[in-house]
């Protein structure tokens, strides 16, 4: 792929991103019904959460050389689970472009991934949430709002979570 091509691909992405909270001036988390891998209903309503959501977007290529640090960000949300259990509801929502279900399985098993899962195959979520980077958190509150989100949550994501619990 060319620079030009780097270039035009990082300009539709960081719009892509941006539109996001042009469209949610408020910043409030999007409902969503989804299957998950286990194949149960997850049923995301905002205003309806009693423990606040960590969502991380994932992308089951992992490892690979286009998804910096996959392997250490999905270490610390494994962390994050194991620490939090309890007090956080946490969900996984894995890109659904250019892999098949075996490539999903595979990754959940390889990085132990205890929670519950999504495959976003057309990449609904993804799009709705203005997602544009692997792997990205988003932390949701109680009451809907979406308090943090980010691609480089290794140092930050665990301090937003116990501010926001304590």
């Amino acid at each position: 792929m060319s620079h030009l091509s780097y270039c035009i691909l990082l300009v539709v992405l960081l719009f892509h991103g941006a539109s996001f909270s042009a469209n949610n001036k408020n910043n409030m988390a999007i409902n969503f019904t989804a299957k998950t891998m286990a194949g149960e209903s997850y049923n995301y309503q905002r205003n309806k959460m009693e423990q606040p959501l960590v969502i991380l977007f994932a992308d089951s290529l992992c490892p690979f050389h286009h998804l910096p640090k996959c392997e250490i960000k999905t270490e610390e949300f494994n962390r994050l689970v194991t620490k939090y259990q309890g007090k956080v509801n946490f969900l996984q929502v894995v890109k659904g472009y250019y892999v098949t279900e075996v490539d999903v399985r595979r990754y959940i098993k390889n990085f132990s991934i205890k929670v519950p899962t999504i495959w976003d195959t057309d990449n609904e979520i993804f799009k709705e949430y203005g997602v544009f980077a692997n792997p990205y958190a988003i932390l949701i509150n109680t009451q809907g709002n979406i308090n943090y989100r980010k691609n480089n949550f290794i140092a930050s994501l665990d301090k937003k979570i116990t501010a926001m619990l304590y």
